[in-house]
């Protein structure tokens, strides 16, 4: 018998129906995206930005820091243009 764990939403209503949701698999379906960019993207929530960046290790740190203060840059540059 093999075990298996997910990850959801669990709604009971008053009438005692129970609803579950799975959580999406992926941050892009789980949060809209607002902005592409070259390593991540900007996404929104209903009361937050989130900025997800994602860079190789074999790239070295100082580069992945580099990378990253850009994509920040450019989302931020984005968001003072909305």
């Amino acid at each position: 018998m093999t075990k298996e764990s997910y990850k959801a939403k669990v709604t009971r209503d008053d009438d005692g129906t129970i609803l579950v949701k799975p959580y999406a698999h992926t941050e892009h379906t789980r949060y809209p995206v607002v902005k592409k960019t070259l390593h991540g993207s900007l996404s929104e929530t209903g009361s937050t930005f989130r900025l997800l960046i994602s860079v190789s290790k074999g790239l070295g740190k100082k580069h992945a820091a580099e990378v990253m203060l850009d994509e920040a840059t450019q989302a931020a540059e984005f968001l003072y243009d909305l």
